[in-house]
C-alpha cells in the first residue's frame, strides 16, 4: 500500500508532438461529429426548420399521418424526430426528394428506429434513396433483407430475384442533382445489391460524407441475379455478391471517415469513375476479395482537372481472410488496390497485413499490382494529416467501435455482435462470417415493452487478485529485523470471468462501466442448458465497476440484471522474519511509474523505497 512509500507526483510538461497527439485523440474520441462536419458534406440539413414528430411505425402509399414517409414527403426545411421505436416496414422505397431535411433517429425511445422492406417490397429498388440536396440522416438502421423473396432453384421462370441497396444516393434518378449529403451514425446492412451506394447518375453527385457508421453483412448468396445461373436443370449459386459500398459514375468530393466495414465480400468501398476522395480512419474487418479499390471504367468524362486525387490516411485492415476465396489472390492483405494509372494517391499511416506498423514504408500497404501514382504530400481537402488517428493499437480500435454506428438511443444486439467479433479478433480469436442470406429472425427487437425472460442466477465475478512481485528486494538480512514487502501491481493477474443463466439460445449482452465512464462491451450466447460464461478481452484495471447483463431470447423478449464489483490488482502485504546473523545493507531502489489518464493527463510517480539499515 502507499503508506509504505514516499511519493512525488507531478505533471509532465508535454512537448509539441505529444500535445498534437493528445489533441488529435480528443478530436477523434470525444467529438467525432466535428470531423464529419468538415468532410465534403458541408450542410446543416433541415436544422432550424419545421419539426415533424413520427408517431407511428405504419407505412403505406399514400403515406399515413404521423408516419416517417409523410414527414419525408413534406416540403420546406424540416427536422424529423421520433416518439416511437421499432422497425418500420417500408412498402416501397423511401425517396428523399425534397431538400433541406434532417432525420434524427437518436430522438426515438428504447433502442431506436430501423427501416426494412415489407414482404414483397418492389424488386430492384433501394430501401432508401436520396436524390436532392442538403440531407442529414443520423442514428438510423437500414437493413432491407429479402423478406418475401427466395430463389426457387427448380423453377426456371420464377427464380425470385430481389436486388436492393440499403441506401442509394443518386444524381438524376428523379431529375435532381444530389449534393451536400451527410450519412452519420447509421447501421447499414443486409443490402442484396450493396449496403451504401453513391452513384453520380445523369446529373451527378458531390459533397457527400459517410461517417461514424457500421457497414456490414451484405449477404453472399441471397437473391441477386448475378449470383444465380440456370444449368439446364435448376438454379445454382456461382458468384458471391456481398458488397459493402460502391461509389461511381461521376461522383466526386466524397468522404468516408471513422467507419467500420465488417463481414462484406468486396467494395470497401469501390470508387469507379470518381475523384476527390477522402478515406480517413476506417476499419475493415473480414473481407473476401479486396478492400478499398479505385478504377476508371470510362462511363463519364471524368475529373475535369485530370488529377483524380485521393487521400487515404489512418485506415486499417484487421483479420481479413476468415472467408477468403484463395483464387482471388492477395488483395485482401493490402489496404488499397488501384486499377488505373490516372489516380494520384496519398497514403499515410495505413495498417494492413503487409504493413503491420508505422516503422515500414507507407507504400507497403499498397497492392503491388496496382497502377496508380503515389504522391508525397496530402491533397488539400478537408482533414489535414495532422488531425487523423493511426488505428495501430487495440485501445484506438475499441474506441472507434464504441463511438460509431447507431449508438443512440442504444445499440442493438446485432450491432453488439459485430463489435464483439472485432474485439475477439484483437484478442487473437476472430469470430463472425460473411453471411449467405437474411431471415426474419435476423432483425433485433427494438421495442422493449415485451415480457422479459428470467435470469435464474445473477452473474458472478472471479477475484482478480493475483501473484505479486515484492517491491523491496533483499540481498542479505540483519539479525532480528522484520521487513514488510509491499505488493506492487500484479504481473500475473487473472482475467475476470462472469457467468449466469437465461433461456437456452438467448443472446447475453454485457456492458461493463467504471467510475471514469470507460465502457467495455461483450456478447455471448447461452448453451442448450441455459448457462453462459464470458471473459473480458483484457485484464481490468483496479477500480469500482458495474456490469449490466441483458438477455434477449429468440422472440426478442429481454431481461436485465446488474452486478457491482471491485478489481484490486495489488497483492497482499507479506511479513518476512529475518534470522540471519550478519548482512550487508539493503540496496536502495527507486522506481518510476508513468501513467496516462484519460489520454490527456500524464502523471509521473517517483516511488522511493527506504530500506532498513
Amino acid at each position: 500500500m502507499r503508506k509504505e512509500r514516499s511519493f512525488l507526483s507531478y505533471r509532465l510538461l508535454i512537448n509539441n508532438s505529444t500535445f498534437l497527439l493528445l489533441s488529435t485523440l480528443f478530436l477523434f474520441f470525444s467529438s467525432s461529429q466535428v470531423i464529419a462536419s468538415i468532410g465534403f458534406a458541408n450542410t446543416t440539413g433541415g436544422d432550424g426548420g419545421t419539426v415533424y414528430t413520427v408517431t407511428t411505425l405504419e407505412d403505406a402509399d399514400p403515406a399515413p399521418n404521423g408516419s416517417l414517409r409523410k414527414a419525408v414527403e413534406a416540403s420546406g426545411k424540416r427536422k424529423i424526430i421520433f416518439a416511437v421505436s421499432g422497425w418500420i416496414d417500408l412498402v416501397k422505397t423511401l425517396s428523399i426528394s425534397n431538400p433541406e431535411i434532417t432525420i434524427n433517429g437518436n430522438t426515438a425511445p428504447n433502442k431506436g428506429i430501423g427501416l426494412r422492406t415489407k414482404v414483397n417490397f418492389p424488386n430492384n429498388t433501394p430501401l432508401v434513396k436520396v436524390n436532392t440536396n442538403d440531407v442529414i440522416i443520423q442514428y438510423i438502421r437500414l437493413r432491407p433483407g429479402t423478406r418475401g423473396y427466395s430463389v426457387d432453384v427448380d423453377n426456371y421462370s420464377s427464380p425470385g430475384f430481389h436486388e436492393t441497396d440499403a441506401i442509394l444516393v443518386c444524381g438524376g434518378c428523379d431529375g435532381s442533382k444530389a449534393e451536400n449529403i451527410w450519412l452519420d451514425h447509421i447501421d447499414a446492412s443486409a443490402g442484396n445489391d450493396g449496403n451504401v451506394e453513391i452513384w453520380g447518375g445523369a446529373l451527378g453527385v458531390n459533397n457527400v460524407t459517410v461517417s461514424n457508421s457500421y457497414i456490414f453483412q451484405s449477404p453472399r448468396y441471397s437473391t441477386h441475379s448475378n449470383v444465380w445461373v440456370w444449368n439446364g436443370y435448376h438454379w445454382v449459386s456461382t458468384f458471391s455478391h456481398s458488397m459493402g459500398s460502391l461509389v461511381g459514375y461521376g461522383a466526386y468530393n466524397i468522404s468516408f471517415i471513422n467507419n467500420v466495414f465488417a463481414h462484406n465480400g468486396d467494395r470497401l468501398p469501390l470508387f469507379q469513375d470518381s475523384w476527390n476522395i477522402e478515406l480517413i480512419n476506417n476499419l475493415i474487418y473480414n473481407t473476401i476479395n479486396s478492400t478499398m479499390k479505385l478504377s476508371i471504367a470510362g462511363q463519364v468524362a471524368g475529373d475535369p482537372s485530370g488529377e483524380w486525387k485521393v487521400n487515404m490516411i489512418g485506415n486499417r485492415i484487421l483479420n481479413n481472410g476468415l472467408n477468403t476465396n484463395q483464387s482471388t489472390g492477395n488483395t485482401p492483405r493490402y489496404i488499397l488496390f488501384s486499377q488505373s494509372s490516372s489516380f494520384n494517391i496519398f497514403l499515410k499511416n495505413n495498417i494492413s497485413q503487409h504493413r503491420p506498423n508505422n516503422s515500414l514504408p507507407d507504400s507497403d500497404a499498397y497492392y503491388p499490382g496496382s497502377s496508380g501514382t503515389l504522391v508525397g504530400s496530402a491533397h488539400n481537402f478537408n482533414i489535414p494529416e495532422s488531425e487523423t488517428v493511426v488505428l495501430d493499437t487495440d485501445e484506438k480500435v475499441i474506441s472507434l467501435l464504441n463511438s460509431t454506428g447507431v449508438t443512440l438511443p442504444e445499440t442493438d444486439i446485432l450491432h453488439d455482435q459485430i463489435r464483439q467479433d472485432i474485439i475477439n479478433a484483437l484478442a487473437g480469436n476472430p469470430t463472425g462470417t460473411v453471411i449467405d442470406n437474411i431471415t426474419d429472425s435476423d432483425y433485433p427487437n427494438l421495442d422493449l415493452t415485451s415480457v422479459a425472460p428470467t435470469l435464474t442466477s445473477a452473474a458472478t465475478s472471479i477475484s482478480t487478485s493475483g501473484i505479486y512481485k515484492p517491491t523491496v528486494k533483499l540481498t542479505q538480512t540483519t539479525t532480528g529485523q522484520t521487513f514488510v514487502e509491499t505488493g506492487q501491481e500484479n504481473l500475473e493477474a487473472k482475467v475476470a470471468e462472469f457467468s449466469g443463466s437465461a433461456t437456452a439460445g438467448a443472446k447475453i449482452k454485457i456492458i461493463i462501466t467504471n467510475t471514469d465512464g470507460i465502457r467495455i462491451p461483450g456478447i455471448t450466447t447461452t448453451n442448450d442448458n441455459g448457462t453462459w460464461s464470458w471473459k473480458p478481452p483484457y485484464i481490468l484495471s483496479a477500480g469500482e465497476y458495474t456490469a449490466t447483463f441483458t438477455a434477449q431470447d429468440k422472440k426478442g423478449n429481454t431481461g436485465t440484471t446488474t452486478l457491482d464489483f471491485t478489481v484490486d490488482e495489488k497483492g497482499e502485504s507479506k511479513v518476512t522474519q529475518v534470522t540471519q546473523e550478519e548482512t550487508e545493507k539493503i540496496i536502495e531502489e527507486e522506481t518510476i511509474v508513468v501513467r496516462v489518464k484519460n489520454f490527456f493527463e500524464i502523471i509521473i510517480e517517483s516511488v522511493k523505497v527506504i530500506p532498513f539499515r
